[in-house]
């Protein structure tokens, strides 16, 4: 069935996020920052988007603030009772976290992460087990310092915000893939997961694939590779009604396909061929309808080929009855392709022996392997 070469672009987001998501065993992620920095508020909805466990250190810290002192074995600058519970705390969160990925459960970690012993701890916990575990760091950083302060202000003293400011130095991560985002910036919470979603799934396609996969694109910035998507289709209408055919069409740019190394292939109903990447397709889910840019926008439909007498027609399938030949190359004919015919004389014709040269030109969008 040519429905099993290709999927709608619903089926295509569905099928992408099920293949990287089964593929995101054995992976932490940090999303780390200040007091009211917003990351309890991204990894949550990281871990809804990923549906990974979220292990929080201030739900951990909430729940030891009456244990009584007990020896630490992630020590501190201070000796303090509250570097204590601190230590305790993460103890706790670090231990957790173990079982959950001894259970091959992926982990994102809510916690500020603002001490060396804290990190080191996590890369410890990263490099224990047999199979390579993938750490990836989320940091939350408020750019805009006043938009900060009033954060703190409803929870922290004057003195208390300041001093959190001043002291928001952050450690070394120099080895461990991370992100930075600005939670005081005009973005949306969907719009930050979305960065969040493309920089774990490229590091995760790095893991896999390497920096050069055979046969694939070389591993880059995702979002360089989408916009790059985004400008070679800005000219191209988003949706189109195509005279032979009866439900409108949509462009599918698979630029988050293409961002990560991988190709969707399509045949195209219009010549024949097959395709690769942008294309559009039926709107409508049920149907199994896909066009390369070229054969959407420039296939003719009527031409006056030299070995015919009269114009030959673009016809739909549904009009040609089953088992037709070609009378041009006298191979069969695919039912569900449009060919050129003639009414007068019952004349069928392939598209790419009616025009050998539109069949045989480049489409109108095509992607570099390397980018």
């Amino acid at each position: 069935m040519r429905g099993e070469r290709i999927n709608s672009s619903c089926a295509h987001k569905r099928a992408l996020a099920s293949e990287f998501k089964d593929n995101l065993v054995g992976m932490v992620i940090a999303v780390k920052g200040g007091p009211c920095s917003g990351k309890t508020t991204l990894a949550r909805a990281l871990a809804k988007s990923f549906r990974c466990t979220l292990l929080s250190h201030d739900d951990i810290l909430s729940c030891t603030s009456d244990t009584p002192r007990l020896p630490s074995t992630c020590p501190s600058s201070s000796s303090s009772p509250t570097s204590h519970l601190n230590d305790l705390s993460y103890e706790v969160l670090w231990r957790v976290a173990e079982t959950q990925l001894c259970r091959q459960h992926n982990v994102i970690i809510d916690s500020p992460l603002q001490a060396q012993a804290h990190l080191d701890r996590l890369l410890a916990l990263t490099s224990s087990e047999k199979n390579e575990i993938m750490p990836i760091i989320i940091e939350c950083w408020p750019r805009d310092k006043s938009e900060w302060r009033r954060r703190l202000g409803k929870t922290y003293s004057p003195e208390e915000t300041e001093r959190t400011i001043l002291e928001d130095e952050d450690c070394d991560t120099s080895d461990i893939p991370k992100l930075t985002i600005d939670t005081t910036s005009p973005l949306g919470i969907e719009e930050h997961v979305t960065n969040m979603e493309n920089f774990i799934l490229s590091c995760l396609d790095k893991k896999l694939y390497g920096e050069m996969a055979i046969g694939q694109a070389s591993w880059g910035c995702t979002q360089c590779k989408m916009a790059y998507v985004r400008k070679l289709t800005a000219g191209l209408p988003k949706s189109l009604k195509h005279q032979c055919y009866e439900h409108e069409l949509a462009l599918i740019t698979c630029e988050r396909i293409y961002a990560f190394g991988k190709t969707s292939f399509f045949p195209c109903t219009g010549c024949g061929g097959e395709g690769e990447n942008v294309h559009y397709s039926c709107t409508n889910d049920s149907c199994e309808f896909w066009l390369h840019v070229k054969c959407a926008l420039n296939l003719p439909l009527t031409i006056n080929p030299e070995f015919h007498w009269h114009p030959l027609v673009l016809t739909p399938r549904p009009l040609i009855p089953e088992g037709c030949w070609c009378d041009f190359c006298e191979e069969r004919r695919h039912p569900d392709v449009w060919i050129y015919f003639c009414e007068k004389c019952e004349y069928h014709v392939h598209v790419g022996c009616a025009n050998p040269e539109f069949y045989q030109s480049p489409d109108l969008v095509s992607l570099p392997l390397f980018l």
